[in-house]
């Protein structure tokens, strides 16, 4: 809640400070009123802080949760200026609950209901927020420097610009802010988690690291995200005009229809970043790593490719390594090419026809293979981490590990970690031994697909059809959405 506000003057302007509402935590802003002075002397926020015991906190807590269930005898929980650093409260339910201005800095919050609570001003530096909910949370002028809000789901959160005003010992109606300062997630690590519709508007999150999270429809723009970690993230709809992006990490982001109206993108690296129906025209992409039009290399592809499959067949005697790292080759007619332990990485190949290809021990790291033809093509070995195939035709595809010459029993597997196959055909492909931790196969058709001995930790195949899917020796510990054996061979015979 608000500072106190009572014996004041009247000759006031109006100050936005945390909602009293448990439904409208980030919508209905409850409105304190502010002087230039006090005649009286209403406390300061350093002396409102409280410590709080372990038994009042329970008793609090407790009552908290007959509230939520609607019991007699609940009461709404409210923290506000408690002190609760270094305390443990993962997996609480704490939803709806007050924590305006409250001191949470290095507090154990791991997978803690906090959907819908206020949580303005607050300070939660080094807290620990792995797995958290915290959508709909009101979060403007928190502090979450070095926070791990890795996995949590922050879906419709504001971050947004917020100020808690108080009495200084001087008498005087100051901004309060924290040690550092407040909208501060600087250094924060936002891995794998869920920010869409989010409100960063204006927010200072510089050095964090967002990888592989979702920030669909996020509002962005005039943000601080310098030198930010956004490795694949998901970024479509986006608005990050006027943001601050310079040195930021994008590769093999999803940057469709984002909004980047005189954004600074100076020495951003974009290598592999899907980059559709943007508008970059008033950016600023002064040594920002883009990809290369195929215009720019020095010798026309088909010279490239012949001298290619002479350095491959000379044993590295003859020809020339090809190499297109990040050389957009979007729609070309690449059918049976040979470009074993080829450069390709953060290649562009979109609408590639590639079917029958040999590419065995190529480096397609963060590549862009979306639509792209790869049925029958030999990958076997191949380097696909974080490689995106969406929507790939992959039929009878070879991604099994390969002999490695001159070294008897040796085989090298294909590495497609976190790589993202959904919508696309693998059906009566062979992908044993392979490895696929992480990797996004939603929608995915895997009929008659051989994935034995492959490493699956973590994969996702929500939506996927299997029909005899071959799972046998496969590390499939925390994969989601993969069929029982009973259902797997229900649906063969149906």
């Amino acid at each position: 809640m608000a500072p106190a506000t009572q014996d004041l003057e009247t000759d006031t302007q109006d100050s936005v400070a945390a909602s009293e509402n448990p439904d409208a935590a980030t919508e209905q802003p409850a409105i304190v009123k502010k002087t230039r002075r006090r005649p009286a002397g209403p406390p300061t926020i350093e002396d409102r802080m409280e410590e709080i015991s372990d038994r009042q906190l329970e008793e609090i807590l407790a009552a908290h949760q007959k509230y939520l269930a609607g019991r007699s005898g609940g009461a709404r929980a409210n923290l506000s200026f408690r002190d609760l650093s270094d305390r443990d409260l993962s997996g609480r339910n704490l939803s709806h609950v007050e924590l305006t201005a409250a001191r949470l800095r290095g507090a154990n919050l791991s997978g803690a209901n906090l959907r819908a609570a206020t949580i303005f001003c607050a300070d939660l530096r080094d807290a620990t927020l792995v797995g958290a909910q915290l959508d709909r949370c009101d979060l403007r002028g928190s502090c979450l420097r070095g926070a791990d809000l890795s996995e949590s789901s922050l879906t419709d959160s504001d971050f947004r610009e917020g100020t808690l005003f108080h009495w200084d010992r001087s008498g005087n109606l100051t901004a309060w802010t924290h040690e550092a300062d407040s909208q501060d997630a600087s250094s924060a690590i936002v891995r794998n988690a869920n920010l869409t519709d989010a409100k960063l508007s204006k927010a200072f999150v510089r050095q964090t690291d967002f990888t592989d999270s979702v920030l669909r429809n996020v509002k962005l723009n005039r943000a601080d995200l310098s030198h930010s970690n956004l490795t694949g993230v998901d970024l479509g709809g986006a608005d990050l005009s006027e943001a601050n992006l310079t040195g930021a990490r994008l590769m093999g982001a999803m940057l469709a229809d984002v909004i980047l109206s005189h954004a600074d993108l100076t020495d951003a690296d974009l290598s592999g970043a899907l980059i559709d129906a943007v508008d970059m025209d008033t950016a600023s992409i002064s040594n920002a790593t883009l990809p290369r039009a195929l215009e720019s290399l020095d010798k026309p592809l088909r010279e490239i490719l012949d001298l290619h499959l002479k350095f491959y067949r000379s044993g590295g005697r003859d020809g020339l390594r090809a190499d297109f790292e990040r050389v957009d080759l979007s729609h070309k007619e690449l059918e049976k090419v040979t470009l074993v332990a080829g450069n390709l990485r953060y290649a562009v190949l979109r609408g590639a026809k590639l079917s029958r290809a040999n590419l065995i021990m190529a480096d397609l790291s963060f590549a862009d293979l979306t639509g792209a033809d790869l049925s029958y093509a030999d990958l076997r070995g191949a380097n696909l981490h974080r490689a995106r195939l969406k929507g790939a035709h992959m039929r009878r595809v070879r991604m099994e590990p390969v002999d490695i010459a001159g070294f008897a029993m040796q085989k090298w597997p294909t590495n497609a970690s976190n790589a993202t196959f959904d919508d696309a055909v693998l059906d009566e492909a062979c992908l044993r031994g392979a490895k696929l931790g992480q990797a996004k196969f939603r929608s995915t058709s895997l009929r008659n697909t051989d994935m034995e001995d492959a490493d699956l930790q973590a994969s996702t195949f929500v939506g996927s059809s299997f029909g005899s899917l071959k799972l046998d020796g496969a590390d499939t510990r925390e994969a989601e959405g993969l069929p029982d054996r009973t259902d797997d061979a229900a649906e063969e015979n149906a």
